[in-house]
């Protein structure tokens, strides 16, 4: 975990932020909050220890979750063809 992060503090400052970024990105409330709960989770699991800036990292990990999620998306229609 990222022991030198107010853990509330960040949550409550960043949430709006990166859910309006990834409900920009998809165009789905659900799958925003998703990837916004995705986000935090990564951050305790895997941010480092000494970070500059815990919400452009923030922001780096839900752009890239968002892609994932599109490109998932994709694949489940490209391969679901009548």
């Amino acid at each position: 975990t990222n022991s030198t992060v107010d853990w509330e503090e960040l949550v409550r400052e960043q949430e709006q932020r990166l859910y309006r970024a990834a409900l920009a990105i998809l165009g789905d409330a659900q799958e925003a909050e998703d990837a916004v709960q995705d986000t935090f989770l990564k951050f305790l699991e895997k941010a480092p220890a000494e970070l500059d800036s815990p919400p452009a990292w923030l922001m780096r990990v839900l752009v890239n979750g968002c892609r994932d999620r599109l490109r998932a998306a994709w694949r489940r229609r490209a391969f679901r063809q009548p």
